[in-house]
């Protein structure tokens, strides 16, 4: 798809992206440059924010497209499952071409699916293109492939005048084997985002070192190089969450329903009572000094701890409801087609079935529709305390069929197998996830102790100047060796120290957000994450520390012998 495409598929005239987008990024960038300038125009290397901040204005519009494109790609690449199960299961209703397009356009949790479907419903019924015509005319500027080679085989079955229910059938297994290929292909998006963040990492250690040892060198402060490596790793952090957005295939384990699971309701009680714990420990420990301000600031989170086990065990826990789920809405498909009867009857004869941890909810299902409540708002309710968003999903599909009295059994079916084909995708990506989460962890680690490292030899070579320096006696060598070899100040380097390790933190909580974002779980979750990463920076340093004043020591000791 061209430039020109893009920009009309995002609903935009050529003049009104140039004034809407380019024209307001290269202003906002001249003038955000002009005021850095200003402000950093005698601060020595961090002159170069400015310029940076200027090519980065040239080159937004086209990235904005770029990055356009590929997220409406995404989009539809993570709902194409639940749409083709939708179709295919209300296409058993035995409804026109029409109406199936009538009903598919309603479902605004498919996004940008729905949007296409109703720019089709729109051509066919208000231009009077046809279906098969609108379809075939909008596949060329759709992003995703797996949907445009669907829009096109669709167009041609509605040309030759295929049957909607036996084409959408035979369509299931077509585009979950396309969906599969691409969400791999998107797994392996995995493997660069590794190359990137362990490069850009090593990257950012490096200007950290050099931002430690520079001010021995040349007269700068090293807190202004440091707002420097600051800037670089914040938009380093800022690049990989954009980058997991734009290239990664999205998928969601916990739903956002007002109706929680039991787990979640206790989850955010004690979220709740956590928070104000921590905020009272870190002014407690911050405020009364007992401890140096990493050591306060690692304690003050580790609460936080509980939050994320808490979180965890809520994902543990919907995940083995997805499990089950499958094999009951497989069983309730195919016992309601076979008895004939409602689904009150059908519910009542599988609760002496065992489905694991999906039969409490079964049975607060079976007492829901008994009492007489309203059929959608129980099911509701089922996916809602199951805490699962696929479950509410694909739950959502069967009720439509069941409200519309299409054939539960095929519906059933679909619904089934689609399911179960996910949840082995899922799999494999929570695998990758795994792997990738121990090379961030080492990644860490490694970071920390380079950064770290590089700190304690700018204490050494501080004390060593400074005792070379005093031991001289002539003051005119003694302003000599000042003119050569620049001493930072004392102060600065506990006050690099704590700010080196809040930089590490604000990494840390980047880095847990990016695994949620990539394993598809609860964010509470990533508290997990953070604080084991905290603890790790913090031990990392004690380590070196430790390490480095038993070596020096003696060393010391051995020369004064």
């Amino acid at each position: 798809m061209n430039p020109l495409d893009i920009i009309n598929y995002a609903g935009l005239t050529f003049e009104d992206f140039l004034k809407k987008r380019v024209f307001p990024a290269i202003m906002l960038s001249l003038f955000l440059s002009a005021l850095t300038f200003f402000i950093f125009h005698d601060k020595g290397i961090l002159v170069i924010v400015p310029f940076f901040i200027l090519i980065l204005g040239f080159f937004a519009a086209p990235l904005y497209l770029f990055i356009l494109y590929e997220k409406k790609r995404v989009e539809i690449d993570s709902t194409i499952h639940l749409f083709i199960t939708y179709i295919g299961a209300i296409a058993s209703l035995g409804i026109p071409r029409g109406k199936l397009f009538e009903e598919a356009s309603k479902k605004e949790e498919y996004g940008e699916i729905t949007n296409i479907i109703k720019r089709i419903y729109y051509l066919a019924r208000c231009w009077g293109l046809g279906f098969a015509k609108s379809c075939r005319k909008i596949s060329r500027f759709v992003p995703s492939r797996v949907f445009s080679e669907f829009l096109d085989r669709f167009s041609a079955a509605l040309d030759f005048g295929e049957p909607l229910d036996v084409f959408l059938w035979e369509e299931q297994k077509a585009v979950m084997d396309s969906y599969e290929v691409e969400y791999k292909k998107s797994l392996r998006w995995l493997e660069v985002l590794q190359d990137i963040y362990t490069s850009l990492l090593i990257s950012f250690a490096f200007v950290v070192v050099c931002a430690i040892l520079l001010p021995f060198v040349i007269e700068y402060s090293m807190l202004d190089l440091l707002a420097i490596a600051f800037f670089f790793l914040l938009l380093v952090d800022f690049i990989l969450l954009l980058f997991v957005k734009s290239f990664i295939v999205g998928h969601k384990i916990s739903h956002n329903l007002k109706i929680k699971c039991k787990e979640r309701l206790r989850l955010e009680k004690v979220f709740r009572a956590l928070i104000p714990l921590v905020v009272l420990l870190a002014i407690i420990l911050i405020g009364l000094n007992f401890f140096s301000l990493d050591m306060s600031l690692t304690l003050a989170i580790t609460p936080l701890l509980l939050v994320g086990i808490v979180a965890k065990l809520e994902e543990n826990a919907i995940l083995s409801r997805d499990n089950e789920f499958p094999a009951f809405i497989r069983s309730l498909g195919g016992a309601m087609s076979a008895r004939g009867g409602s689904i009150i009857g059908t519910l009542e004869s599988l609760r002496a079935h065992d489905f694991g941890v999906l039969n409490e909810h079964i049975e607060a299902l079976y007492r829901r529709l008994k009492l007489g409540t309203n059929k959608s708002e129980a099911w509701e309710y089922f996916s809602g305390e199951t805490g699962s968003h696929m479950i509410y999903e694909f739950s959502c599909i069967f009720i439509d069929v069941l409200n519309l009295g299409g054939d539960v059994l095929k519906a059933s079916e679909i619904i089934s197998n689609n399911f179960t084909r996910i949840l082995d995708l899922r799999k494999l990506r929570l695998q990758m996830v795994s792997g990738l989460r121990g090379i961030f962890y080492g990644s860490v680690i490694a970071v920390a102790g380079t950064v770290f490292i590089g700190l304690e030899s700018a204490h050494i070579l501080y004390k060593t100047f400074l005792e070379m320096v005093s031991s001289l006696g002539s003051e005119e060598i003694t302003s000599m060796v000042a003119n050569i070899v620049s001493i930072p100040k004392l102060a600065d380097i506990p006050t690099v120290e704590s700010a080196i390790f809040i930089i590490l933190l604000i990494h840390a909580a980047f880095t847990a957000i990016l695994i949620k974002m990539l394993d598809g779980g609860n964010k509470y979750a990533a508290f997990l994450d953070f604080v084991i990463m905290t603890w790790l920076i913090f031990l990392t340093k004690i380590v070196i520390e430790v390490g480095s004043s038993y070596i020096f020591g003696s060393v010391s000791t051995m020369t004064s012998l």
